[in-house]
Formats: structure tokens, sequence, C-alpha cells
């Protein structure tokens, strides 16, 4: 049987990583912090993945998907659910909460201490999952009925730096989208960016920002991110490396420049 551990969560942090990229451009480009962005983007996923059975796209390289806990293809009961607790659950309950913040204080403050609980048992089953390796990495998805399985048995995994490289894709997409709406420089800037990708796996040069990455050593930096206020230069994923410190001076990180 699968030993799916490293496979899901590399799965589940590629996928958060688009659904960041995506909403929080959204967010900042309509200066919005409201619930129905990331609800769109939750039910776009259910349309064009769950609801057709398909794995995620970071499941997808990791030669996973979801299904019942038999092992068969997600049925209409598994598919509702998801929609109704995963979607519209999540939706709902971060709407009554930002009504609850502003109108009655006091019962927000209670709720986040229930939430604090739920928190706890999640951990609890987190653990359960490093133990086993066999389970669905959520809590909310394991109560619905969602198991993991091999899309091919023949294949323990697929990887690796085309996983993460799709996502810094989307980066470059995404951006490319907000700049049609309002500054044609700024839509030169990532053209020119975009046609620098030497391959699917490529990478995006600009200016004078070309030298070995100081983590990995590469010639060429994958999706070059600038760090300030210190303006060192690194891979995307090099970049994090140190959590909120630049790996290379180590002073404290104010904002990631893609």
């Amino acid at each position: 049987m699968l030993n799916s551990r490293i496979c899901q969560i590399e799965g589940l942090l590629i996928d958060s990583e688009i659904k960041s990229i995506f909403v929080e451009q959204i967010k900042e480009l309509f200066k919005t912090n409201i619930p129905e962005v990331d609800l769109i983007f939750d039910f776009l996923y259910f349309r064009q993945r769950i609801a057709k059975d398909k794995p995620l796209p970071g499941q997808e390289l990791q030669n996973i998907q979801f299904c019942t806990k038999l092992g068969e293809g997600l049925g209409k009961r598994e598919k509702i659910l998801y929609l109704l607790i995963i979607v519209l659950g999540r939706y709902l309950y971060a709407r009554v909460l930002l009504h609850l913040e502003q109108k009655y204080p006091n019962v927000y403050k209670k709720i986040k201490k229930l939430e604090f609980l739920f928190q706890l048992l999640r951990f609890g089953h987190s653990l359960k999952f490093i133990a086993q390796g066999q389970m669905v990495n959520s809590l909310e998805l394991f109560l619905i009925g969602f198991q993991i399985k091999q899309i091919k048995e023949n294949q323990t995994r697929e990887l690796d730096f085309e996983l993460l490289n799709r996502t810094l894709i989307w980066g470059v997409i995404n951006k490319l989208f907000q700049s049609l709406l309002f500054s044609s420089s700024y839509l030169m800037n990532y053209c020119k960016q975009l046609f620098f990708m030497t391959s699917f796996l490529g990478t995006l040069q600009n200016g004078n920002e070309n030298a070995a990455c100081f983590v990995c050593n590469s010639a060429i930096k994958t999706m070059i991110t600038k760090l300030e206020p210190c303006n060192h230069t690194f891979c995307y994923y090099c970049s994090k490396s140190k959590g909120d410190k630049c790996p290379q001076c180590n002073q404290q990180i104010e904002q990631f420049i893609y």
C-alpha cells in the first residue's frame, strides 16, 4: 500500500502555493480581503478537479489522487460533502467570523477559542498521519470519507522541479493578467520575463540579476525573487530557505518581490 507522506505533503504545499499566489494577487488588485475571493477559487478547484474525479495539480505530479476509503473513484456522496463542507462551509464560517468580529467581538473571541480546540484535533490527526502515512492528511477530508491512492500503481511518485516551476509560472501568468488591466510598462516587463523561459522548467531572467544563486549555486536562477530591504536575489524556493531572514546576509525580510 502506498506510503504517501511525502507525496501528500509536497502536493498539498504546491496546491496551497498556487491558491495563495492567485488569491493574494486578486485581493491586492481590488484592495479587498473578502471571503468571496477564496470561495471562487475553492469552487473552481471543485468544479475542475473534484467534480470530475481528477487529482489536484500538486497531487497529479506526485502520482496521487483522492478516492473513497474502498480505493474507488469519488462518488456523488463524497463530491456533495466536499462542496457543502470544504467549499461552502469554509466560506460561511469565514463570513460569519467577519460579521461577528465587527458586530459582536465578545462572541467572536469565544468562537476563536473553540476554533483553537478544533486546531488541536487537527494537530492530533496530523500526528497520526505522520505515524501511519496512509490516510489523507486533512481531518476534514478524512471525516467525509476521502482517502489517497496512486494514479499509476507501478510508479511511487513523480516530481520534482517541474512541480515547483509549474507554481512559478502560475505567478507569472497571474501578474500578466493583472498587468493587462493597468500598466502597459508592467505588461512589457512581464512579457520580457516570460519569453526568457528556456523551457517549461526554464528560468526568468531580469536585468543584472543573473549571478549564481547564493543558496543552491545554480548559474541560472529559477524565477528570480528579490528580498527587501537587502535587495539580494535568489531562486524562488531558495529565497524561503531561512524563513523570514535573508539566506545571504541574515537580515529580516520585509517583502518578497517576484
